[in-house]
């Protein structure tokens, strides 16, 4: 891993020696997967382009072939190319004694112990035009090749060797035997006279899971009653978790421990088509009823989301984010698990909330198609702004911008169909209101906390795409609040799509007004700037960071937290990219691409760091219309330490002159849980204790009344 010169100035918490430590410690983990490289890309091959025909030469471990030329050493590919575009690939190059076909031997060794284990075999493949691949002599893979080939045979039609193709064999498994045995390729070009030939091969196995597998991470399974999930088809399933605590040991062979019954599970929509696929489920009882119950020591609830990190090559983004998410009082931290689906094993995912109607999520109240009028009319509703724009909602009829194309579309969320005419009427009515005056409209706290994490992260998807809004009765609370994000596989670095690399720069602004986001088909609502641009916003937003920068959102903070969330998947991560081989790979929307996972830890560690060090540099700008607010308020002043808090935070409060003092506190859903009576204050500052210990964790609010003046600030408490 390297650190650069940058990286070393930010981390002025970390001794010179912590930090040589904590390299070590990278780059000595020897996680064991379970895949087995019986023939290496870069193993020991002999080749030879035959003038004749050679007897058993795909077969007889004996035959000698010293004649041949060796091939060794990375990386490992055999053949040429006048244009130079497979150099990279190439080790042996045969432009010297050009044909259209070549042999290719590679011996290797297997125990008893090993050929025992295995369940998997496959072969990595590059090759122009066409290949058969031979195992002691029977054929087990090919491409482009004809019936009955000798040693001019031509491959059947041309090919590009631009990537490696996988084929798997593990049909063959009982071709391999124990000792020395032999694997061989006949490579063949579409004519002598091409211009190009390449093999580049290697040969892989794989352990069988059911004894194999150790974790030090929980482990899911799912069993459906046929085929996986795909598109928005809903399977049941049977899920079994496995969760014997940190430190411990976990195998398919231990007892379901955490959680087992059945579900419906459905893979979930993922924009770019990756084959490593996010999946929402619902706990079901026996009568496929939907039922509530904790996971993975998270909160009770019914609905479920599998995260799939995959163009996320360090696994760590959507953790740390959520896990700050929660620091702030914002939902749960993800929970890290392996998971396998009818037995085929999926990497390594993260088992999080949905932003569904619930007592431990989005807590409003239950909709009927009764609730028609009145207060029940009024709430509660979860709108949604994303891409799936064909869903059942209706178009804002404010324009993002001038001239745009397409109308911001809200999605209902909850409840999601059956809403009467009154309630459709109604929550378009609300959002014509809520779009005309945000600032009175919308929860500012809520507001100023998604602005937050979602500009640490720079989240090129934020602010018009995975946007979960809600509304409770007008009774209990009649603004619109804003849920945090839950997604940030496009954050944190990892894309240049929409500038999302850039250090520098306010994320809303670039979304806001970049023309390349001025020619797509989503656009970021315009009330998004009107916030931006009010010091109703913009106030409690730099003092809700003046709060946090030295703590939760503080560099020494994030950057333990992120290294914490390392030394977690540093063993089990070795299995996931086992499974999905995106190391070194370009992946879309196209982020940054190390060779190795170091370098793309480091990439993301490193920008982490600028990116907070920003941030604070940029939040300065809001400074001066802070300090006139607060000239403004006569010497009044409240505030919380520390905030979040667990259980107790001390709320300090300063009076200008003698006062009768009332301070409550509310929790979210606006009910008064306590509150102290003070009669005729001195002048000065005071204090009292609030502590939390029978309340449940969450946001809190609290209010001061004294005497001409009032005030309500935010607090969080974690457990």
């Amino acid at each position: 891993m390297k650190i650069s010169t940058r990286l070393r100035e930010s981390l002025y918490f970390f001794p010179a020696i912590m930090i040589v430590f904590l390299l070590a410690t990278l780059q000595s983990v020897q996680s064991q997967g379970l895949m087995v490289s019986l023939v290496p890309v870069d193993a020991d091959k002999m080749v030879i382009v035959p003038s004749e025909e050679i007897e058993n030469w795909n077969s007889d471990l004996a035959l000698v072939d010293t004649s041949w030329t060796l091939c060794s050493g990375e990386p490992g590919g055999i053949g040429f190319d006048s244009a130079g575009d497979y150099d990279k690939f190439i080790s042996l190059n045969l432009s010297g004694s050009r044909g259209s076909t070549c042999y290719i031997r590679a011996k290797f060794d297997v125990t008893a112990g090993v050929l025992a284990e295995l369940d998997y075999l496959s072969i990595g493949i590059r090759f122009d035009d066409g290949f058969i691949a031979y195992l002691n002599g029977v054929v087990v893979a090919s491409a482009n090749a004809p019936q009955n080939p000798n040693h001019r045979s031509n491959a059947s039609q041309p090919h590009e060797a631009q990537s490696t193709m996988w084929f798997d064999i593990s049909a063959h498994i009982d071709k391999l035997q124990v000792g020395e045995n032999l694997f061989a390729v006949h490579g063949m070009n579409v004519m002598s006279s091409s211009p190009d030939l390449l093999i580049q091969v290697e040969l892989v196995a794989r352990k069988n899971y059911q004894r194999n597998f150790v974790s030090d991470l929980p482990i899911v399974t799912i069993r459906s009653d046929g085929n996986l999930p795909v598109g928005n088809s809903r399977r049941t399933a049977v899920m079994q978790i496995i969760d014997n605590g940190a430190g411990q040991e976990h195998r398919l062979t231990h007892p379901a421990n955490d959680y087992q019954g059945r579900i419906a599970i459905t893979q979930a929509s993922n924009q770019y088509k990756y084959p490593k696929n996010h999946y929402s489920f619902t706990l079901k009882n026996d009568i496929d009823e939907t039922i509530s119950a904790p996971l993975l020591d998270l909160p009770a609830g019914d609905e479920w989301l599998f995260y799939a990190p995959y163009n996320d090559k360090t696994l760590l983004r959507n953790l740390i984010m959520t896990e700050l998410a929660a620091h702030l009082g914002h939902a749960q931290p993800a929970r890290i698990c392996h998971l396998f689906l009818n037995d085929d094993y999926m990497g390594i995912y993260a088992l999080q909330e949905q932003n569904n109607r619930h007592v431990n999520r989005i807590n409003i109240a239950a909709m009927t198609p009764a609730d028609s009028q009145g207060d029940a009319v009024t709430g509660g509703y979860i709108f949604a702004i994303d891409n799936r724009r064909s869903l059942p909602g209706f178009d804002s009829p404010v324009a993002p911008f001038r001239g745009a194309p397409y109308p911001v579309r809200y999605l209902y969320h909850y409840p999601a169909t059956d809403l009467s005419q009154a309630q459709e009427s109604y929550i378009q009515s609300f959002i014509n209101s809520f779009e005309a005056d945000v600032v009175n409209s919308i929860d500012i706290a809520s507001a100023v906390d998604y602005f937050l994490l979602n500009e640490i992260a720079k989240n090129v998807d934020a602010y018009r795409n995975h946007l979960i809004l809600y509304k409770d009765r007008d009774s209990i609370n009649p603004r619109m609040f804003i849920k945090s994000t839950m997604d940030y596989n496009n954050a944190c670095g990892n894309t240049t799509l929409y500038e999302g690399n850039e250090v520098a720069g306010w994320q809303l602004d670039y979304l806001r007004n970049s023309p390349t986001v001025r020619s797509d088909s989503m656009f970021v609502p315009m009330w998004w700037q009107q916030l931006f641009d009010d010091a109703a916003f913009t106030v409690p937003l730099y003092k809700r960071w003046r709060a946090l920068k030295d703590n939760v959102l503080s560099e020494d903070f994030v950057l333990q937290k992120i290294d914490s969330l390392y030394q977690i998947l540093k063993d089990d991560r070795v299995l996931n990219f086992e499974r999905w081989s995106v190391t070194g790979k370009a992946v879309e929307p196209y982020g940054y691409i190390g060779s190795t996972y170091y370098d793309d830890y480091d990439h993301f560690y490193i920008w982490m760091v600028d990116r907070l060090d920003w941030m604070n540099d940029a939040m300065e700008d809001f400074r001066t219309t802070v300090e006139a607010e607060e000239r403004q308020i006569s010497g009044y002043a409240l505030e919380n330490y520390p905030n979040p808090f667990n259980p107790v935070t001390t709320i300090a409060y300063r009076l200008p002159r003698r006062s009768d003092v009332s301070l409550r506190i509310y929790n979210s859903r606006g009910r008064m849980v306590d509150q102290f009576l003070f009669r005729q204050q001195a002048a000065g500052v005071h204090a009292v204790q609030w502590d939390g210990s029978g309340h449940p964790s969450g946001v809190y609010y609290y209010k001061i009344f004294a005497q001409d003046f009032a005030q309500t600030k935010r607090m969080s408490l974690i457990r």
